[in-house]
Order: C-alpha cells, then structure tokens, then sequence
C-alpha cells in the first residue's frame, strides 16, 4: 500500500504509527505542512557528489573479476558547486546522489521514480528502485541521458521522486549500501549457483 500525503506527513512528523519508528529526511527545506509531498510522493534533490565511469582500454569489465569497483581506472569523482552544474552528454551515464539523508523506518520500505518532467527530455533515473526498511543514508542515482542535447545537472534541483509503502511481517533490515553519503559503484557477489552450474553440479532436467 502506497503512502499517500496525509501519512506522509504523520510519517515526517512521528505522530499516529510512527511515533516510535519516524521517518526522516534531512535537510527537509520546506515547512513539513508546506513541503515537497505529492499525493503519493516525496520529492528528493541533487546532491553535489558524481561519479563519472571512465573510458578503459580493457576489452571487458568482468563483475566478478574486479576486486575494487571504485578503481580509479573505472570512475572519477567530482564535486560540483551549487553554483555550478554537471554536464551529462548524449548516450552519457553518471552516478549521482540525493542531497537528503534518508532514514527509512523498519515498517516501510520505498522505492524512487524519474520526474516526468525530466524524462520528457531525455534524463532517466536509471536507479536501483528499493529503499530496504532501517535504510540510512543518501541514495544513490544512476542518470542516463537518453535525449539529444547535453542536460545541465545542477546540485539542489529536484530529481527524483521518493514513494513509500508499508512493509509488513519479518525480516532484516538495509543491506550493504546504509550509511553511504556519496555514490558508489558497490560489488556484484559471486553466485554460488552459478559456480554450481559450471562445475557442472546441476543436471538438466
């Protein structure tokens, strides 16, 4: 069930349901009552910090080869101003972050949806879309542009759109990603299954 603005608010504000387990979203740059909440929504900002995939001679990026993702040879890092912007080109693809920390609360779980807006002309949120319970940190934003003209990504604007829904029953909480405040390539686990497969320890059917 999708969280619509009326407990969005009580979510933000740790009244009714939440007033043990909040959620919180910092900085919150608008009065709660007069914030950035849609009718079923939370509009989230960019943060300055990119991550830039670099052009490589290598014939192949192999996932469960590479030892450190954030290998120089594999991304840059740049800090853009407020004041400034990120140019993302044609057929480019950056790792961007939310400005906002994000706590999720251990009953809700949430995922984050491109603005219509921008996806009209060409920048797709191309991101990982679950927000696991207990998650703490900035989100990580995988930005496409799809369009035909270089888009100017400017720190503070509006990116992206936050929906929350409940999460019932048992289980554990954020995975590996928590705590991030930059974003971040991250690792691919080897499968085991996988590995079962080629050592030929499955049987067809």
């Amino acid at each position: 069930m999708v969280l619509k603005r009326s407990v969005l608010r009580d979510a933000l504000e740790g009244v009714s349901d939440f007033k043990e387990d909040r959620l919180y979203i910092i900085p919150l740059l608008s009065k709660i009552k007069k914030a950035d909440i849609g009718n079923t929504s939370l509009d989230l900002r960019l943060g300055r910090w990119f991550l830039t995939l670099q052009q490589s001679s290598r014939t192949e990026l192999d996932f469960f080869e590479a030892k450190d993702m954030t290998d120089n040879y594999l991304a840059r890092k740049d800090f853009i101003r407020f004041d400034d912007s990120y140019v993302l080109h044609p057929n480019r693809f950056v790792l961007g972050s939310t400005l906002e920390w994000v706590r999720m609360p251990m009953c809700c779980a949430g995922s984050i949806v491109g603005k219509s807006s921008l996806g009209r002309h060409g920048l797709i949120i191309e991101t990982a879309p679950v927000v696991h319970p207990n998650f703490s940190g900035c989100l990580t934003l995988e930005l496409a542009n799809v369009g035909e003209v270089p888009i100017a990504l400017r720190p503070g604007m509006e990116i992206a759109q936050l929906q929350i829904t409940r999460a019932e029953g048992s289980g554990s909480g954020a995975g590996h990603f928590n705590g991030n405040r930059r974003p971040s390539l991250g690792s691919v686990k080897k499968d085991l299954t996988q590995g079962r497969l080629i050592r030929g320890r499955y049987k067809s059917a």
